[in-house]
Formats: C-alpha cells, sequence, structure tokens
C-alpha cells in the first residue's frame, strides 16, 4: 500500500518572508519580462489631397502644356510585338562549329515543319530548351530595342504570324514567331484630356495640401491646440486607438513615418507634417 500526504501551498503561504532584497534580485533578473512595452494614443488631422482637389482649377492651356511636355514620355505607345520562340541555347563563339552545325541544321528541319503548318506552340513544347517552353514559347509582348541587337532585327522585320530563319544571338540559336503586331501609336490630346486634369489636380491638391499642414502646424508650435486648428480649418480631429510598437492601425496603413513620429513624440508635443 502506497501512503501519502498532500500539502497545500497555499496552507503556507501566509508564513513565507521575503526580503526587499531578494524582491529586487528578482526584478533584476527578470526585467525583460515585466517591462511593458510602450503604447500610445495620437491625435492628427488629415490633409486629404482629393478634398484640396475639389477646386483647383484646371486651364486649356494648363491641358497642353502638359501634354506637350509628356507626350512622349506618357502618351506614346512604342511599336511592340508579341512573339514566340524555340531556343536551344549555347554560346556561338565557343561552340565547336561541327555542334553548331548540327543544331542549327535541327533548327531549319523545325522551321520547314512550322512553315508547312505545324503548331509553333508544340514545336516550342517539344524542341525548345528554356523556361518558356512549357508556354508554348511564349514570350509575350516587346517593344523595339528591349531585345539582343541580332533578336530585335530579326523579330521587327516579321509580319503577324511569320516565323523567322534561324537567328544567332551571343547566348544561342533561335526560331521567333511573331504572333501580334503594335504600331506605334500617340494618343491624342482629346483622348487623354481627363486623365491629365486628374494629373493636374492631384499635382496642385497635392501642393495646396502641403501649405495648409505648414500654416497649420506654425499655429500649433505657437500654441494653438490640435482641436482648434481642426475647427478652423473646417476638419475633423481624428484619433487613434491605444497602439504600441510594431502593430498597424487601420485607418493609417502602412505609413512608417507615422509610427515612428507617434512613438518618439513626448505626451502633447507635437509632430511633425508626414506625408503619405
Amino acid at each position: 500500500a502506497l501512503n501519502f500526504v498532500r500539502l497545500r501551498t497555499d496552507d503556507f503561504v501566509e508564513d513565507v518572508e521575503i526580503a526587499v532584497e531578494e524582491i529586487q534580485d528578482y526584478y533584476d533578473k527578470n526585467a525583460a519580462v515585466l517591462r511593458e512595452p510602450l503604447r500610445v494614443k495620437t491625435r492628427y488631422i488629415a490633409y486629404r489631397v482629393e478634398e484640396f482637389a475639389l477646386d483647383v482649377q484646371v486651364s486649356d492651356q494648363d491641358i497642353q502644356g502638359y501634354y506637350d511636355v509628356y507626350r512622349d514620355r506618357r502618351f506614346r505607345r512604342r511599336d511592340a510585338v508579341k512573339f514566340s520562340q524555340i531556343f536551344i541555347p549555347m554560346a556561338p563563339e565557343g561552340a565547336l562549329p561541327e555542334e553548331k552545325a548540327e543544331v542549327r541544321a535541327n533548327l531549319e528541319n523545325i522551321l520547314e515543319e512550322a512553315r508547312a503548318g505545324a503548331d509553333f506552340a508544340g514545336l516550342a513544347r517539344k524542341h525548345s530548351k528554356d523556361n518558356s517552353a512549357a508556354q508554348g514559347g511564349d514570350m509575350g509582348f516587346v517593344g523595339r530595342g528591349q531585345l539582343l541587337p541580332a533578336l530585335d532585327k530579326a523579330l521587327f522585320a516579321l509580319k503577324e504570324n511569320e516565323v523567322s530563319e534561324v537567328v544567332e544571338s551571343s547566348v544561342g540559336l533561335h526560331l521567333l514567331k511573331a504572333v501580334e503586331k503594335q504600331e506605334e501609336v500617340i494618343r491624342a490630346l482629346a483622348d487623354v484630356r481627363e486623365e491629365i486634369v486628374k494629373a493636374l489636380k492631384r499635382v496642385r491638391g497635392g501642393a495646396k495640401a502641403a501649405r495648409a499642414a505648414e500654416e497649420d502646424r506654425e499655429k500649433g508650435l505657437d500654441g494653438a491646440a490640435l482641436l482648434e486648428i481642426a475647427a478652423q480649418r473646417g476638419s475633423d480631429l481624428s484619433k487613434t486607438r491605444v497602439f504600441s510598437a510594431g502593430e498597424t492601425l487601420d485607418e493609417v496603413g502602412d505609413v512608417e513615418d507615422f509610427y515612428q513620429a507617434a512613438l518618439s513624440l513626448k505626451p502633447r508635443q507635437l509632430g511633425p507634417i508626414i506625408s503619405s
């Protein structure tokens, strides 16, 4: 038989005496565990660009000027070709002549099949030696000048659905098929007018919002309360919930400067202007 006596810890707690030195020693050894993370709650005024942009006026002259400046960079679509390829990688300068001749002869046989009506995608899946083979050699659209010179010259000389001769580049041998061609197009001013108006309003609205924030911050530095500043501006004074480092507020998003500023400010200290 097993005999035992059960002793309850709670029955002895009141009799235990703990020295102040023991408490201090425990605290010193466990300070990291006992430390509470810094938690803050902030108030802020949001200067929303779209609101400041509402009363921005854009003239026909402004629109024309913007179009003239950005026509080539934003409103010109360069000519492009959607193409597929069959590619056999090799370094032509380092390859043995007989090896290169064998690869070229093989590609010329494949070319004959393609021009006789065989499915180019199927041929690419069977013979191509690059990652595009699984997609039937599909390489998507490329603009003029984006490929190696030899490939660029051969590809842009093709008509739609035409297959090139064997092309030698610095990385290997290729067969190219032009699937779709897009000619260079400059979008007319009438077609992009609303796009330009929105861009100008966004830029000028942003400038107005920045000036307003600067003016209001100066008022705050001079002693005006944030609630008073918001009322004068006709804006809402926003408040966050309590948060700590590493948390993300839904209303703020991933604006790292906001969190860094909020966690570094002293109570009631006015922070910097933050762009998002």
